[in-house]
């Protein structure tokens, strides 16, 4: 559980793996039904009520009838703005469906309990579809949230069984000795149904991060690297949560003599070295991506010169640090960077990576292990790195 203290919306939404933000936010959007679904049980529960009053004649059924129609209405535009917001990633439903969702419920319980009081055989057996029904509602689209899925079913089949215990149909009454063992069942289903939902989503997890993150450094990948670059650049035009946003290109020095010398088991190990080198000076959303090869993209969200600078000279002095790799002789290599800070949102990204690339060539031009930040090479249209040659 989250360390605030937990209120009953909190207690009824409790699950496993509900610390983890993403799993809480794709079982929120669960609570999202179908437009088509909802008006459906709008219409069948008011054709209910209506069946009632013509043959019961009973006029306090219109309070039932505006009390569930109210609660429809309002859950109605809740709903809408979540199926909208649900596709944007760190998005979810609004919690306040849950007590829309439980009212519903309630109501048609009550629904389910006054049915069965209905002087006529066709009431009681009207009211078992609706509990029927409703269970396979719950279990079909609250099984992410045990808890709450429980609690309907219990308000359900309660005012079933309670229903025919004291309602005038003899035919339905026996039905009441069932209900618990249905009961049961259904909530054997929403347990069942809750491990194969978080199965599905933890392995949903497990293969985006494999498509998201390079599998020798575990660092982001390219991929990663677009999809950060792509969002900071969309809140610095959007709302000015980032003020700035640096791009820094880093390509090692000597990394194909030691590849070549060495193998390519001692390779490996200089990329993930330079990787965790990469990691230490990290602020807060900061993040540091390997794009392939001995190239790496780090990107510096609300960083000015300084910290750039700052940044930059640490990475090249920890990285030109001699460092063993198991041989007689220790090994050693270098970092040149290219950096560019965007200061408004209206850059695109092609564009910085482009001028991070192309300082990233002018500091192996001018001798290596050194930083050349660029503010002005986007205004050069024609500037273009020139292509890679196979010397480091």
């Amino acid at each position: 559980m989250p360390s605030r203290s937990a209120g009953p919306i909190e207690i009824l939404l409790r699950q496993e793996g509900e610390s983890d933000p993403e799993i809480r936010s794709l079982s929120l959007n669960t609570l999202i039904d179908s437009p088509a679904l909802s008006i459906a049980a709008l219409l069948w529960t008011q054709l209910c009520w209506l069946f009632m009053f013509i043959v019961s004649g009973w006029t306090w059924i219109s309070a039932f009838v505006a009390a569930y129609c109210s609660l429809w209405a309002i859950r109605w535009p809740l709903v809408q703005n979540s199926a909208r917001t649900s596709n944007r990633r760190g998005t979810h439903s609004d919690v306040r469906l849950v007590s829309m969702n439980i009212g519903l419920i309630f109501l048609v319980a009550c629904e389910i309990f006054v049915l069965t009081q209905v002087p006529v055989e066709q009431g009681s057996i009207l009211a078992l579809c609706l509990c029927l029904g409703f269970s396979a509602y719950v279990v079909a689209f609250f099984p992410a949230f045990p808890i709450l899925a429980t609690l309907k079913i219990a308000l359900l089949n309660i005012a079933m069984t309670v229903g025919v215990i004291m309602g005038p149909s003899d035919l339905v009454r026996p039905v009441a000795l069932l209900l618990p063992g249905g009961a049961l069942i259904y909530w054997l289903m929403i347990q069942r149904t809750h491990l194969i939902l978080m199965g599905a989503i933890r392995n949903q997890q497990a293969n985006r991060h494999l498509a998201l993150h390079d599998p020798l450094t575990k660092l982001p990948n390219r991929t990663a690297m677009r999809e950060a670059l792509d969002r900071h650049l969309s809140r610095m035009g959007r709302d000015g949560t980032v003020s700035s946003l640096a791009i820094l290109c880093l390509d090692l020095d000597g990394f194909k003599q030691v590849n070549d010398r060495y193998g390519h088991s001692a390779g490996d190990w200089v990329l993930v070295h330079v990787s965790e080198i990469l990691r230490r000076p990290l602020l807060r959303d900061e993040i540091v991506c390997r794009i392939g090869g001995d190239e790496y993209v780090v990107l510096l969200p609300n960083a000015d010169e300084a910290r750039v600078r700052a940044f930059s000279q640490f990475v090249i002095d920890a990285v030109a640090q001699p460092f063993d790799i198991g041989r007689s002789v220790p090994a050693q290599i270098g970092i040149s960077i290219g950096a560019f800070i965007a200061r408004d949102g209206s850059r695109r990204a092609e564009e910085m990576i482009e001028a991070a690339d192309l300082a990233l060539y002018t500091s192996k031009k001018n001798g290596r292990g050194q930083l050349n930040l660029s503010s002005d090479l986007l205004h050069k249209p024609n500037a273009m790195p020139p292509a890679r040659t196979a010397v480091d």
